[in-house]
């Protein structure tokens, strides 16, 4: 559990990043994290402003084209 303010970026980020570090400590190559609408939308956001080699930019369905 992460006592922050959900709609916080920083708690948006710190979750997919917590959860990306995880994934990769246990060999998960898709983990899921579920968000309602306006939360995903700021997950979304993150995402496609992290550098091009993070590995959080591999996540589905934010690479989907």
């Amino acid at each position: 559990m992460i006592d922050m303010n959900p709609s916080d970026v920083t708690c948006v980020s710190s979750t997919l990043k917590f959860v990306s570090e995880h994934a990769q400590r246990h060999n998960i190559a898709n983990p899921i994290v579920t968000f309602d609408q306006p939360l995903w939308w700021k997950a979304f956001n993150i995402i496609h402003t992290e550098p091009a080699d993070s590995d959080l930019r591999v996540w589905e369905p934010f690479t989907r084209k």
